[in-house]
């Protein structure tokens, strides 16, 4: 059979199936047309060259089987479109099929809590009332809360219109305005330190480290091995699948940290002496045991109180919005980090670190 099909990409770090078929090309951005849900673009970005070339591949074999692009209707809106309506059924497979993605196990726990859920205020199909009848069983839920839960209907609406679920709940109910948590910095962060250190000095390495190094405490920290420092401690690097950025960081360790790292073995985490890191709520429960005693907080201080203060010491001493952003691994100014991104460079000294 005459016919050509490659890989081609488009903007946005996007692709598409081309496929030359008896002189006539056709293009094909996800499997339905040979009746797989298959949509490599909602892949991460790493991860899309690949799944598209296991998308050629079914392709390949679909011809093989005698299925050709002429059989697809020309209007693109309708290339393997799903008549509805969308089930519960259908929410379940969007779950199992977001598992297999790169998402973090929290936000699958919140995901599941959200598929679970909403599928018990159905008998089956999927319409935006199915979204209602949830959220008026949670009235005493917050305005932040109701944000999130709007957020997570927003993501399971667009892939339910790939099972032909036609509703936009997300975007006929406005999100609620909420109040601002606030990381309130210290300004005894000394003697913060010192009293913590005397209280757990588990507690004490993560929250200096947070301060010092500006990681974030609950997952990049937790899960630290001594195999991510350099052999004089002066460094740490970690690689993007381990940063909430998803980008490389590398970062200076200031010298009044390292006096408390003791070392071990590269594969172990430095605060379990294990290969295994503790559970993600282990720093959550201890700064509250510590919190529920001390004389030295107030309500608004938290584990990230200490990022938000290294983060002013950084921008103090060095005036630039590109470092601070650089240093805190946030996701603004893009077109500044698009010359370091998937690049493990020192963009610090250790001298523009916060001093303690």
């Amino acid at each position: 059979m005459n016919y050509t099909i490659s890989v081609t990409p488009l903007k946005k770090d996007n692709y598409y199936i081309s496929l030359t078929f008896q002189g006539k090309r056709y293009r094909f951005y996800n499997g339905k047309a040979i009746g797989l849900q298959k949509s490599p673009n909602r892949y991460p970005v790493e991860e899309r060259r690949a799944a598209f070339e296991d998308l050629k591949l079914d392709y390949q074999l679909a011809i093989r089987n005698g299925w050709t692009p002429e059989s697809v209707k020309n209007d693109k809106k309708d290339q393997g479109k799903i008549v509805g309506p969308a089930t519960t059924d259908h929410l379940w497979s969007i779950y199992n099929n977001m598992k297999q993605e790169n998402y973090s196990s929290k936000y699958l726990k919140d995901l599941y809590y959200y598929v679970r859920n909403i599928c018990n205020h159905t008998k089956g199909e999927i319409t935006e009332d199915t979204f209602t009848k949830f959220l008026s069983t949670k009235k005493h839920w917050s305005n932040t809360s109701y944000n999130n839960a709007r957020r997570y209907i927003g993501v399971l609406e667009e892939r339910l219109r790939e099972y032909g679920y036609t509703g936009n709940w997300k975007q006929n109910n406005k999100p609620r305005r909420a109040s601002q948590k606030l990381h309130k910095p210290f300004t005894n962060i000394e003697e913060v330190l010192k009293d913590i250190y005397k209280f757990n000095p588990k507690l004490h390495l993560c929250c200096i480290l947070t301060y010092g190094c500006l990681l974030r405490p609950h997952q990049e920290i937790r899960q630290l091995l001594w195999g991510d420092f350099t052999s004089l401690l002066s460094q740490v690097s970690l690689s993007g699948d381990r940063t909430k950025g998803k980008r490389n960081r590398v970062i200076p360790v200031p010298e009044y940290i390292r006096p408390y790292l003791t070392g071990g073995p590269s594969h172990h985490n430095i605060f379990s002496g294990a290969p295994e890191a503790y559970n993600a709520d282990y720093f959550k429960t201890l700064w509250s045991r510590y919190k529920n005693q001390s004389t030295l907080l107030d309500k608004h201080h938290t584990l990230y109180s200490f990022r938000h203060s290294g983060s002013v010491k950084v921008y103090e001493k060095t005036g630039s919005l590109t470092v601070l952003q650089q240093v805190m691994g946030h996701a603004d100014l893009k077109t500044s980090l698009t010359y370091l991104r998937g690049l493990e460079i020192q963009q610090l000294k250790v001298i523009d670190m916060p001093e303690l």
